[in-house]
């Protein structure tokens, strides 16, 4: 069998929940707010995190934390880093979308070499959905028009070509909906056949390149017949799910966030289940674990590809120790898959 993929996501552009600049303010009932009932090192840091949001024109980065949380997946024993790179790459084909140190092609193949020297394999993530694409600049407000269509077609490209033809690429698509897009001025939404035929478009540019494309799921929650019918095979699926509760009732809003695992294995995807030390604000810290008991009975074997950990935060030294945290528990988690 061939050997399973174990990591985590971590960022390099940061450009991808809001259009506003910083300090980012929120409208409407945006249920995102921090509570102050949360432990008091949780709650400063989540604050941290608020302050330090917004659509920056400048990267967001520190590359000692990053070098840090790498080494730390390799010293784990982890064999993969998904990169979400947005505006933190100089694209050949469009430079404009970079920001203050962004990085060139050039840096990035020298980082990428390291990362391979460290055992871990880099994969690059760039978000088409509407509410993660805020790294695309002006042309975020061209969604779905043929000038949009060519700047697509060109990221997926320079991508494939300056992370040197890797074997997947993961394009998002995630949380494209009204809600989570309280926190922008603009809000292009796609749904019914616009959706599908953007989706689409995005994996047939992939393939044509000899990549497989790679996906957050939760389009199935609420389209579960059509999702499964109509999402191509060759799409490497990451269901994520981050609370604490297995067995939700079948009227919960959590349902189908836990049972998305169950049905894309009925249909035949291949997975890597997405977990995180995020959950209710980072205080769930059985999540991963839990994930891990949950899926090694239901995914197959031969479709259960590996595992990865999302922290969902920067790059940068506050918050290494809520990264390494992450990945600690992806050992545990990896523990029970791999254990016979």
């Amino acid at each position: 069998m061939t050997k399973r993929m174990y990591g985590a996501l971590l960022h390099l552009g940061m450009n991808m929940w809001t259009d506003r600049p910083y300090p980012r303010p929120l409208t409407g009932e945006y249920q995102y707010e921090i509570p102050n009932t949360l432990p008091p090192e949780v709650y400063k840091l989540k604050k941290l995190a608020r302050t330090m949001g917004g659509c920056k024109d400048f990267l967001n980065f520190d590359v000692a934390t990053f070098h840090a949380a790498t080494d730390y997946l390799a010293q784990k024993g982890m064999n993969l880093v998904m990169i979400d790179v947005g505006e933190g790459l100089v694209y050949p084909s469009h430079p404009e979308l970079g920001v203050k140190g962004s990085w060139t092609p050039e840096k990035m193949r020298a980082e990428l070499k390291l990362l391979r020297g460290l055992g871990l394999e880099p994969i690059p993530k760039i978000n088409f959905s509407t509410t993660h694409c805020a790294w695309l600049g002006e042309y975020r407000r061209m969604i779905s028009t043929p000038q949009y269509y060519q700047v697509v077609a060109d990221v997926i490209k320079d991508v494939y070509e300056v992370f040197e033809h890797p074997r997947f690429i993961h394009l998002g698509y995630d949380e494209e909906d009204a809600w989570h897009m309280m926190q922008f001025d603009y809000m292009p939404i796609r749904q019914g056949e616009l959706w599908w035929h953007d989706f689409l478009f995005t994996i047939e540019k992939v393939e044509k390149l000899g990549a497989r494309a790679w996906i957050w799921s939760d389009k199935v929650w609420h389209h579960k017949d059509e999702f499964l019918r109509r999402c191509p095979k060759s799409v490497l699926q990451s269901n994520w799910y981050y609370e604490q509760s297995f067995a939700p009732d079948e009227k919960s809003a959590l349902y189908p966030m836990v049972h998305a695992y169950d049905w894309l294995e009925k249909a035949g995807f291949e997975q890597v289940p997405c977990c995180s030390n995020c959950g209710q604000w980072n205080t769930l810290k059985t999540n991963t674990v839990d994930t891990a008991k949950y899926v090694k009975p239901i995914i197959g074997s031969a479709r259960l590809k590996g595992m990865m950990t999302a922290p969902w935060t920067s790059s940068t030294a506050p918050f290494l120790g809520w990264i390494k945290e992450a990945i600690d528990m992806l050992a545990d988690a990896r523990g029970i898959l791999e254990r016979s």
